[in-house]
């Protein structure tokens, strides 16, 4: 027992004690911001936030990249008319990792107002899921899909959000690099009926059959007359046959301007991250009804919005091959034969046009969608930037403006390029939060700390780190920390005499699945430092703890920090997932990490006594010198008992881009003297022999008796 309690005062969470003192006070109302301080973006070149960035992929005879273009090798043209390129880059898979420090490979053109950002050597990814029009088997190869690139292709580095157009996965629909809140996300893709425009009369009337009937093809409106029941006319038929169809389109256009809306809004949405955004809208296709609908415009909308984004669609027809034709009204016929053939042909009309359009591919007839998902990320990753310029916004209707790309002396080469766009830009209107009334009221300096805590990227005027952990503590229960850092060298102290002090003021928001605020805090805190450690150099971080109780599940954690002294604004994102232990099923607590930079190394077993001495302070941020000793701490809860005794063993690994750099073979858990339902582990892994970069910790821990095993996993940085 008192090792619970050693435990929950040293290690849970709480060793990331200040290093400077810090007490929190009742809020008080805040001054009015002070201007920001200017904050140094090396290496970023900054133009005009309204170009047009215009991604140019260019390929010879044997579909291979053509790389080491120049500028001056590139035509553009806009409704025939030549432009003047304000920026130029090159971007390929095989320099992402260096195209921050390679500076030859942009030419910054115009002057500089806003900043557009090299793409890192991550990915932004956006599966956009059609589910009003997938069938159930193509459900399950979608999600079979997106699950396969998660779990094995995607890296630390990625960017990712899944997306459908019924909306079901809700709160979920998020950019992130959380493989637990991706694979939530993918399980909310559950097949959910036929949600197309099905006509329930006798005999069916599908989509493209009332489609051709609306347009007055004379067989297959007889066709459909002819089996009214009845003694009308064959004219009172064939009006009532048209009726039918009337009622079909309208059903279908209802339908398809929410997949629409869908798409546009999260490609619009991707706005705020640097680099190319690869957006894959996937379907088992639908009808492009022109005639009745504005779906050309709402298509328009969709081309606009990734020529404005840096967005590039490729779509992928769900189905797949299919050796039958779809369901009909018309047997063997020529004139059924004929409906049916083309039916599945119309249905890829809008999935090809989407993909031409922005620069991308229509994958099809194939069932292996998961070679061409992979093949096209590579792909997409290769690129021109070109941006420049848009024509003035003129009077009068806005006009989709057509974009001509040529390499110069090069007709043999293949450019596919975003297509045109909108000559007004398009944005769709904000979606209004139900407290944004509420929010309006506040101080200004109120409504930018709100605003950095629901902010789509992290806020980084003033740099802030969260980390999140919980623990089942003895005759505690589940108990959940936070732990907040503040860089402690951008806060403004007012020095009075030998004192420094320091206003920091934090918001935090803990949301649920459902997006369901669970629990709101606010506090103002004042930090006190002597005057002769305020050097920018030497001053130490500022830490914000915060403890709570959540019942199980996963939850999103937002968190912002402002320097009252300075106006500058941080916010950081968390996720944490807590099972329920209830169930009696083996679970495992959040890894725990510490830095040790000293040189003696401890074993790989450590007993909770012994844990309670080490006196090693929670990393918050998560980042490690190379010359340091990653050190976790993780408990084991439900292990199955035989004899009195539990088998556990447990694998430390060490992930980079989804490649074991470490490992050492699963081992057993020491169980003598310790609590059977918690079992404590403890590690270190030496990390001198890795360069710098971003990594994955993954803990398999295996039940031998119950044959089952859990995992957890942390990502990490090496400086």
């Amino acid at each position: 027992m008192a090792h619970g309690v050693k435990l929950k005062l040293v290690i849970f969470m709480f060793l990331a004690t200040c290093m400077v003192p810090v007490h929190a006070q009742e809020p008080s109302p805040t001054p009015p911001q002070t201007e920001s301080k200017n904050i140094s973006e090396d290496d970023v070149i900054k133009i005009k936030t309204d170009l047009i960035q215009t991604g140019v992929a260019v390929f010879d005879k044997k579909g291979q990249f053509v790389s080491n273009l120049k500028l001056e090798d590139f035509d553009v043209e806009v409704n025939g008319k030549p432009i003047s390129i304000s920026f130029f880059e090159e971007n390929r898979a095989d320099r992402a990792n260096q195209v921050s420090a390679d500076k030859t490979s942009r030419v910054p053109i115009a002057s500089p107002t806003a900043p557009i950002k090299t793409a890192a050597s991550g990915r932004n990814i956006i599966f956009v899921i059609d589910d009003l029009h997938l069938s159930m088997d193509s459900h399950v190869r979608v999600r079979r899909m997106i699950s396969k690139f998660v779990d094995q292709e995607m890296n630390l580095h990625d960017t990712v959000a899944v997306v459908s157009s019924t909306g079901k996965i809700g709160f979920l629909q998020q950019f992130t690099n959380d493989k637990a809140v991706l694979s939530a996300a993918i399980e909310r893709l559950r097949f959910g009926g036929d949600k197309s425009a099905k006509d329930y009369a006798v005999p069916p009337m599908t989509e493209y059959e009332a489609l051709l009937v609306d347009q007055l093809d004379p067989q297959v409106t007889d066709l459909f007359a002819a089996q009214e029941p009845g003694g009308s006319t064959l004219e009172v038929k064939r009006e009532f046959v048209r009726g039918r169809a009337r009622t079909i389109l309208t059903r279908a256009a209802i339908i398809n301007r929410a997949i629409y809306s869908t798409l546009e809004q999260a490609i619009r949405s991707s706005e705020q991250l640097s680099g190319r955004k690869v957006v894959f809208f996937i379907s088992d296709g639908f009808i492009l009804d022109s005639t009745n609908t504005n779906s050309p415009y709402l298509l328009q909308r969709i081309v606009d919005a990734a020529a404005r984004t840096n967005t590039v669609i490729y779509s992928l027809d769900a189905k797949g091959l299919e050796a039958g034709f779809p369901e009909g009204t018309t047997g063997s016929s020529t004139i059924g034969f004929r409906v049916q053939s083309a039916d599945r042909f119309v249905r890829q009309d809008g999935l090809s046009y989407l993909a031409n359009e922005t620069g991308g591919r229509f994958i099809k007839n194939t069932n292996d969608l998961q070679t061409g998902l992979t093949n096209s990320i590579a792909e997409a990753t290769q690129y021109y930037l070109l941006a420049w310029q848009p024509v003035s916004e003129t009077g009068g209707d806005e006009h989709f403006r057509k974009i001509d790309v040529h390499v110069k002396n090069h007709p043999e080469l293949k450019v596919r390029v975003h297509r045109g766009y909108l000559d007004k830009n398009a944005k769709t209107e904000p979606v209004k939060n139900k407290n944004e009334n509420a929010q309006s009221s506040l101080p200004i300096s109120e409504q930018q700390l709100s605003s950095a805590a629901t902010s789509l990227l992290p806020v980084q005027g003033l740099p802030t780190s969260l980390a999140i952990n919980y623990l089942d503590i003895p005759n505690d229960g589940t108990t959940t920390g936070l732990a907040v850092k503040i860089d402690g060298g951008l806060v403004e102290f007012s020095v009075e005499g030998s004192k420094g002090k320091a206003t920091i003021d934090v918001l935090g928001i803990i949301y649920n699945t459902d997006g369901k605020r669970e629990r709101f805090f606010r506090e103002q805190l004042t930090v006190d430092a002597s005057a002769s450690t305020l050097s920018k150099t030497d001053r130490q971080d500022i830490y914000y703890n915060y403890q709570t109780k959540l019942k199980p599940g996963l939850y999103q954690v937002r968190v912002a920090t402002r320097d009252v002294g300075s106006g500058r604004i941080g916010s950081a994102v968390g996720w944490i997932n807590i099972p329920d232990l209830t169930k009696r099923q083996l679970a495992l607590s959040s890894l725990i990490l510490s830095e040790r930079v000293a040189d003696k190394r401890i074993k790989q077993e450590t007993t909770l006594a012994n844990i309670g001495t080490l006196d090693l302070p929670v990393l918050v941020d998560r980042r490690f010198a190379r010359t340091s000793e990653l050190r976790y701490l993780i408990f084991v809860y439900n292990a199955t008992l035989r004899a009195t005794r539990p088998d556990v063993t447990i694998q430390t690994q060490v992930l980079r881009d989804n490649q074991v750099v470490i490992t050492n073979q699963p081992g057993p858990i020491a169980t003598e003297g310790q609590d059977s339902m918690r079992l404590p582990y403890a590690a270190e892994v030496s990390l001198r022999a890795l360069p710098p970069g971003l990594y994955e910790l993954v803990v398999t821990v295996e039940d031998r008796i119950a044959k089952s095993s859990r995992k957890e996993r942390l990502t990490f940085e090496i400086k």
